[in-house]
């Protein structure tokens, strides 16, 4: 028997994961392998949905009202093409398919 401390609430049985992934087109950056990182993810308890990796989808599942507890992306990184800018941006996919790329402060903007 388990004892439990006021005002504690043990963990649920399963967990609900949102796998994100961007593998983008036209930017000359290798494919992700997605199915590995699927695989990787799979385990007892663990309920995982796969979505595509747009700024749209990943503003959805922040503000959703049944946010996953676990948010995993796949993404490429990429400095920006502005030689002069030494921010790093994570590259997300756009609608049509193309790089899209995120910096910190935009990320921020979605809900993170």
């Amino acid at each position: 028997e388990v004892s439990t401390a006021e005002g504690w609430n043990p963990p649920p049985t399963s967990l609900h994961a949102c796998f994100c992934y961007a593998s983008p087109l036209h930017r000359g950056l290798r494919e992700l392998n997605v199915r590995a990182e699927w695989e990787a993810l799979q385990a007892p308890g663990l309920d995982v949905e796969v979505r595509n990796g747009t700024s749209e989808v990943l503003h959805e599942v922040l503000l959703s009202k049944s946010r996953p507890e676990i948010l995993h992306i796949a993404a490429h990184c990429a400095q920006p093409e502005d030689e002069g800018d030494p921010s790093i941006a994570v590259v997300l996919e756009g609608s049509d398919g193309a790089a899209q790329m995120l910096s910190g402060d935009e990320l921020l903007e979605l809900g993170w």
